[in-house]
This record gives C-alpha cells, sequence and structure tokens, in this order.
C-alpha cells in the first residue's frame, strides 16, 4: 500500500475511504502522511458509476531511473494513462458515455521551478495541437514511453463540448452524491470582489441549487478566514464556487477547497497554478461576458472553461494568461 505526504496538512479534514491511515510525519511537524489502498479505490470506481457519472482511479509506479508510470482503473478496465487519454469511460453495461468523468488520483504533486504541479492533471488538460479540427501526429505520447500516435485526448484543454467534463476528486462518494443532482444548468451566478460580501449571499433549499458563487480575492488569510466563516454558516452549501486567487498557497487553497466541500459545496474551481492579479482581473470580467452568450454554462467548470477558452484565444500570446488553463473544478 502506498504512502504519501498529503496537501492536506492539516489532520482534522475528512479523507477518503481510500485513505486507511494517516498522521504527522516523524521529525516534521508541519507535515501528514496518507496511507492509500489501491484495492478500495479500484472497487469505488467500479460500484459507483452511472449512465451520468462515471469514474476512474490513477495511480502510478516508479522504474529503477525514478520514472514515474501512470496507470488508470476505470469500471471496465486497467489501462496505461495514455490509452484512458483517447477514449473516455463508459457505463460497464449499458455502455452510455457519461457526462462526468470524476478522476480520483493518488497525490503526484511536483515541484517544477518551486511550483507545485500535478504531472498527471498537467498532461491531460495540456492544450491539443489539433488545429481547426485536423489532428496532427505527435512525437513521442505525451513525452512517455516512446509511443506515437494521434493526439486525441478527450480530456484536452478546451474540452470538447461533446466529450465528458472530467473532474477531480478525494472522496468518490462525496463526489457522486453532488453530481447525481447536479442542475442541468447554472442559472444563478453571484460575482464578488470582496470575501466580505459572501455575507450577501443568500441560503439555499435542501436540493441542490443551480446557484453558483465567482470570488475574485488574493490569497490572505483574512481571505480564507471569511470564506470559511461563510462555509460554515452554511451560505455555500448547495453551491458551486470558484476562487480566483492571486498568489501561490497551494496547501492553503486545498484546506480551503475541501473545507468547502465538507460543508455541503457541490464543485469548487481553484487555479492550479500562481495566478497574478491581473490575471484575474481580466478572467473574472470575461466571466461576466460569458454569462451574458445565450447559452447557459452546465456548471461552474464550464463557465470557467469557457471563460478562460474565450481569453487565451483573444490573447494567444499573452504570458499572463498562459497557465490558467492548467486550473479545474473539484467535487
Amino acid at each position: 500500500m502506498p504512502i504519501f505526504r498529503s496537501t492536506l496538512l492539516d489532520k482534522r479534514f475528512p479523507r477518503g475511504e481510500q485513505v486507511i491511515d494517516y498522521g504527522p510525519v516523524p521529525d516534521h511537524p508541519n507535515e501528514v502522511f496518507e496511507v492509500w489502498s489501491r484495492g478500495l479505490c479500484r472497487k469505488l470506481v467500479s460500484d459507483l458509476g452511472d449512465n451520468r457519472v462515471q469514474f476512474a482511479y490513477a495511480y502510478y509506479d516508479e522504474d529503477e531511473q525514478g520514472r514515474r508510470k501512470y496507470r488508470v482503473t476505470t469500471a471496465l478496465e486497467d489501462q496505461s494513462l495514455e490509452e484512458f487519454l483517447k477514449i473516455a469511460p463508459s457505463h460497464k453495461e449499458t455502455n452510455q458515455v457519461p457526462s462526468y468523468v470524476v478522476i480520483l488520483h493518488e497525490p503526484d504533486l511536483i515541484l517544477e521551478n518551486g511550483v507545485p504541479r500535478s504531472p498527471l492533471w498537467y498532461t491531460a488538460r495540456r492544450p491539443s495541437d489539433v488545429d481547426r479540427g485536423d489532428y496532427q501526429e505527435r512525437g513521442p505520447a505525451l513525452g512517455r514511453g516512446g509511443e506515437t500516435f494521434l493526439d486525441r485526448r478527450w480530456t484536452a484543454f478546451p474540452e470538447n463540448p461533446l466529450s465528458p467534463t472530467l473532474l477531480r476528486t478525494t472522496d468518490v462518494r462525496r463526489s457522486r452524491a453532488n453530481l447525481v443532482k447536479m442542475p442541468l444548468e447554472l442559472t444563478d451566478v453571484y460575482i464578488l470582489r470582496d470575501p466580505r460580501d459572501l455575507d450577501k449571499v443568500k441560503f439555499t433549499e435542501p436540493d441542490l441549487s443551480p446557484a453558483g458563487v465567482v470570488l475574485l480575492a488574493k490569497n490572505l488569510p483574512e481571505f480564507r478566514a471569511a470564506v470559511q466563516r461563510a462555509a460554515e454558516m452554511r451560505r455555500l452549501t448547495h453551491k458551486q464556487v470558484a476562487l480566483i486567487t492571486s498568489g501561490d498557497l497551494q496547501k492553503e487553497i486545498a484546506e480551503l477547497r475541501e473545507t468547502l466541500l465538507e460543508h455541503g459545496a457541490v464543485m469548487v474551481w481553484t487555479p492550479d497554478r500562481e495566478i497574478s492579479e491581473q490575471a484575474g482581473e481580466r478572467l473574472i470580467a470575461q466571466i461576466s461576458e460569458t454569462l451574458k452568450q445565450d447559452t447557459k454554462p452546465r456548471d461552474i467548470n464550464d463557465l470557467l472553461v469557457r471563460s478562460i477558452a474565450d481569453l487565451l484565444r483573444a490573447n494567444p500570446n499573452d504570458p499572463d494568461l498562459k497557465d490558467l488553463w492548467q486550473s479545474g473544478a473539484w467535487v
């Protein structure tokens, strides 16, 4: 059973049932370890999917040179990451392609120029080389293994609107409960620039609400305290939340994300890389424009994906915006 150092350093955060043990790392008081059961992970993704939501479990082993070899287990099979990225998993009995594919993946963060990055998520989401719908031959498959194949990743950014939405989770049962009743459209969105304005967000009924909250703020202690307070007061229960935060505090954002989900938020979008204040301002302005379009976003992730795609299409060489595509939603 593999052991990982967790992003969620505070032990109070609930873990999915695949984490069978966790605790402080000896001689490292600011670190927490987690022990994962791969058998439980495989059982969860096999048992809990349906026609609307399918699950996948991603894991890796290292060869003698320390290179990671990723594999993905779905309800149907265990396969290489490259094979998983070619075809979205379907229901094992009906063969129906789902609306959502939720991936539970073992902690895999590495430091790249001092910035944490998940190679798995980066590989799945980096923009495709597809140009105007014509697939082009790539070199070695996603930089690993030496294979060659057509770049037809259903996960690539921007998403094909006919493909399932790829989301992440740390708790499969929680994500299923959130998604099975997800509304078909996001119809009511609060856009806030001051975390104190969370006090103006209306409470929602016990069913899953089509309401979203987009919050632009610096990642400061007072911001995190205000979001946590709103979560504990249940103002964000049943809502979908996007935190557009400047400042690279990856651990704090992960903990804040899990706090929101623990207190009833059904989907939380967060940046995976540091976002500058200027990029955040431009993104939230684009979100306002996206909401004016005739086609309503399906969920908060769809709203952010469409807004980022439009922003990058209009500014393809802007270094301030280039990493926005690496972000995503958790359930």
